[in-house]
């Protein structure tokens, strides 16, 4: 039975129903198609040699922490090491803690408000920070 069958042998109790389903076919029709993050949210906390992280966030509120705590640095304690952290877009908050010898962290905030701290302790660490618009505040600490 195809569908102009079925609806020209309708009978008036079944019209309610019809409407009901055209009404909520209507209302999914109006729904939109996308879907927004609110967060991007990294939790670190990591130990061990030899490590290369790369992390991309992109939009919204970009925040880079502590796995255990989520008020404190991100703590990273690593032996030849090397931290590629990029934040594009909306929130951007990185603060770090590392520790451990021949480590490098680089760190690129582009776009919005723009948070970076990093604490660098051992022997041959080095860190860079690349900021562009917006906030821009940058700390970095060596020792």
């Amino acid at each position: 039975m195809n569908i102009d069958k079925k609806l020209n042998d309708m009978e008036p109790k079944d019209t309610p129903l019809l409407v009901l389903g055209y009404i909520l076919l209507g209302m999914m029709l109006l729904l939109p198609a996308t879907a927004e993050a609110s967060d991007n949210v990294v939790y670190l906390n990591q130990t061990g040699d030899n490590l290369e992280l790369n992390i991309l966030q992109a939009g919204s509120d970009n925040s880079i922490t502590n796995l255990y705590n989520t008020t404190s640095k991100a703590t990273l304690s690593s032996t030849n090491a090397k931290y590629d952290f990029r934040q594009d877009g909306i929130g951007n908050n990185l603060h770090l803690y590392t520790s451990g010898s021949n480590t490098v962290q680089i760190v690129d905030t582009q776009g919005d408000s723009n948070t970076v701290s990093i604490d660098c302790h051992g022997t041959y660490c080095s860190a860079g920070v690349l900021q562009l618009g917006d906030f821009n505040v940058a700390s970095i600490e060596r020792s």
